[in-house]
């Protein structure tokens, strides 16, 4: 049981990082600041300051979050960081900055299916159905191979 929950959580995060992941760098691609990007909720565990931004993980598990500059109307922002505010973005910026999110999501889902069917092929590789003469093999246990005379 408890294997399973560990299992479960480190999922989870890996998912969320992923998710949080491709908002933060579609956002820097963009030019938008981003001031924290955390795997968590609630009070701070570990973090480090880098630049603007703040990397952290938090206490509660099950989520994750990139705070970007400017990302309400209330928020205050210094004349010289106007450029960088989400707000102050144009339209196809968020909207393309709030898909990368789920965008990332699914080509982590299509990276993984392709590593596994890749791991899985690998392992164990299939006989092909003609053999190396070119003539289609016969399944096991259908004869000797030659054809029986009437």
């Amino acid at each position: 049981m408890g294997i399973n929950v560990v299992s479960v959580i480190i999922l989870l995060g890996v998912l969320i990082f992923v998710h949080e992941l491709g908002h933060f760098l579609l956002a820097k691609s963009l030019g938008v600041g981003v001031l924290k990007f955390s795997l968590g909720f609630g009070p701070r565990l570990i973090g480090k300051k880098v630049g603007e931004t703040e990397y952290m993980i938090s206490l509660v598990p099950l989520g994750g979050y990139v705070k970007l500059l400017g990302e309400s109307d209330t928020d205050d922002v210094l004349p010289a960081d106007e450029r960088r505010s989400f707000v102050k973005q144009h339209v196809l910026k968020k909207i393309a900055i709030v898909i990368a999110g789920p965008l990332f999501n699914f080509l982590f889902a299509v990276l993984a299916f392709a590593v596994r069917t890749w791991w899985a092929c690998r392992a164990s590789p299939r006989r092909s159905a003609v053999s190396r003469r070119g003539r289609p093999r016969r399944p096991p246990g259908s004869g000797s191979g030659t054809p029986s005379s009437p």
